[in-house]
């Protein structure tokens, strides 16, 4: 529910502690049990316990977890019930979660399948925790510094992700079910993984059978959603829309918010758009940007963050921004207590406009993964290859094919953006917000994103699939126009339309390329932050005196990737007890 530590019992750790206390905390229910302490955490702004314990028994979650339609606390008992009668229903589970299980001398955990949530562990140490931050200190507190892991931050300066199991960190890792057999000795539960269809579902309509899916999934919580309330984003795009439209038959306490510039741009004026159509009032509390923030507020924005964002650095939740941080969501959710997204709505339309059934793994990699947002920012072409390689045996293993494939189909590209890339950088969202009260990204649940593979083979023409879905949802509302230039009501405008054709005659490397230069070439965000607030530059030179193979100018010239640049030198500083980065 909030977090919770695990470490060897009578080893003492109050900087690890202290972790939780910059994070917002209360004090933990500590529970002593074998040769573990284990510290667990409530949410910040619920009062509902995240255990059971009787003299023989432990039950504890972390995360977002609802069962058959129960409340958080009710659906923790029914979960108990089940899982002891061994009647329990993974598929009922909604959320993202990690759950631990002690019964008499048996202890073990299972997590949600589609691994949302974060589980890191030092092996040497022996500790566990919902937190990077906390593992980190607590294995220096024990063990010394800890060695920075090189090719970690290759990938997150010049990809934005970081696919575990690797963190930041050599000696510490994430928990991926899909390869680990157990964490630190403690055996997971397993369930039963239902049965994958790549070739489609046989019936005559599958876009009615997603659609008849989804409004099965909310339903089966949407007297939680009406006791909690829910707020959920909308932009100008396609996949709020569709999530709106989705869970408001079932949910009347809910709220849409969407995200105000100081001067309203065409996505916010098309969000605000849709809502008056709909029938709905929408909130966009103010925010200063980073560069018209006062330096010594925006340093001390930055310190708060990085300890509420678990110090994990990512493009899709880059804590420089005063959007990720503790005092703005205050302010949006007010009284509601369930966060939504719409991350993972891409699984409904040809996102990455790939038309071939297979492609060139190594080719696959280096374009789309890494050339397309950060060019070619190796200084070194050994270090380059040396780095394609570990991305590609990566995936490989996380996704269960041969490492040595020469070839990767667009059923696994699926697979990867569902499995590993959302976990790797766009759901670490859940993680965040998790720590204050629910969140969920519902598309991203593991029975919604596995069922959406059927859609495979009809996912051609780009934005075909989740357009009809928003038609047969919402008639009048699919003629409103989006951020794309065109309504679901119509066709795709031109460009779009070709665009997969394009792709495919120039083949990745040279559409790729042709990509880089338009979108992230030059930019000025950074030199204009750093003119304006000088006190970040030691930050830009701390990742610099790492002697990295990386062009670093380069880095910082690409507005969607220079941010993190900062926020790994404020890493580096802040943590510099417990890193040895030599």
């Amino acid at each position: 529910m909030g977090a919770f530590l695990i470490c060897p019992d009578r080893v003492s750790t109050p900087r690890a502690l202290d972790i939780f206390v910059k994070k917002g905390f209360s004090e933990p229910k500590i529970i002593h049990l074998h040769s573990w302490s284990i510290y667990v955490y409530q949410k910040q702004w619920l009062e509902e316990p995240n255990y059971l314990e009787t003299a023989d028994s432990l039950f504890f979650s972390v995360g977002t977890v609802f069962y058959k339609g129960a409340d958080y606390q009710a659906g923790l008992k029914l979960i108990r019930e089940d899982f002891f009668k061994r009647t329990l229903d993974p598929d009922s589970l909604i959320g993202s979660f990690f759950i631990f299980v002690k019964n008499k001398d048996q202890i073990g955990f299972f997590t949600d399948r589609a691994a949302i949530q974060n589980v890191f562990y030092h092996r040497k140490t022996r500790v566990i925790s919902s937190s990077f931050l906390a593992v980190l200190v607590a294995s220096g507190e024990i063990d010394g510094k800890q060695p920075l892991n090189p090719k970690a931050v290759w990938e997150v300066l010049t990809t934005g992700n970081l696919i575990g199991p690797d963190t930041l960190i050599h000696t510490i890792e994430r928990y991926e079910p899909a390869i680990h057999s157990d964490l630190m000795g403690i055996p997971p539960i397993e369930f039963p993984t239902p049965k994958i269809n790549p070739e489609g579902e046989s019936q005559s309509d599958p876009i009615q059978r997603q659609i008849d899916f989804l409004d099965q999934y909310f339903g089966q919580f949407g007297e939680v959603m009406n006791r909690y309330g829910v707020i959920s984003g909308l932009t100008g795009g396609l996949d709020s829309r569709l999530l709106y439209l989705l869970f408001k038959p079932h949910v009347k306490h809910h709220q849409l918010h969407t995200t105000s510039q100081m001067a309203p741009t065409t996505e916010f004026r098309i969000a605000l758009k849709f809502a008056q159509a709909a029938g709905e009032a929408i909130i966009s509390p103010p925010h200063l940007s980073p560069e018209k923030t006062d330096q010594t507020k925006l340093l001390s924005f930055i310190r708060e963050n990085f300890y509420f964002n678990d110090g994990l650095i990512r493009t899709h939740q880059v804590w420089l921004e005063e959007i990720k941080g503790k005092d703005y969501l205050k302010r949006l959710y007010g009284d509601l207590h369930i966060g939504f997204s719409g991350v993972g709505g891409e699984q409904y339309r040809n996102s990455q406009f790939l038309l071939r059934d297979r492609y060139r793994f190594r080719s696959w990699v280096w374009n789309e993964l890494i050339f397309r947002y950060s060019g070619d920012a190796f200084s070194s072409s050994w270090e380059r290859e040396l780095f394609v390689e570990y991305l590609q045996k990566k995936i490989a293993e996380l996704l269960g094919i041969e490492k040595t494939s020469a070839f990767i189909t667009r059923y696994q590209i699926m697979r990867y953006f569902n499995e590993i890339w959302n976990p790797a950088n766009r759901t670490m969202r859940n993680n965040i917000e998790n720590q204050l009260t629910f969140f969920l990204s519902p598309f991203t649940d593991h029975g919604v994103s596995r069922r959406a593979y059927a859609l495979v083979p009809y996912l051609r023409g780009g934005f075909d699939v989740e357009m009809e879905m928003i038609r047969r949802l919402a008639p009048e509302l699919a003629q409103l126009e989006t951020v794309y230039g065109f309504s679901p009501a119509d066709r795709p405008s031109f460009l779009f339309q070709i665009l997969p054709f394009v792709k495919r005659v120039l083949g990745l490397p040279l559409f790729n390329r042709l990509y880089y230069l338009r979108k992230r070439y030059s930019g000025h965000f950074l030199d204009l932050l750093l003119l304006k607030h000088p006190g970040l530059c030691p930050y830009i030179e701390r990742v610099k005196a790492l002697g990295m193979p990386l062009k670093i100018d380069r880095l910082a010239k690409n507005d969607f990737l220079a941010p993190l640049l900062i926020e790994l030198g404020f890493f580096l500083t802040e943590m510099e007890e417990s890193i040895d980065d030599t």
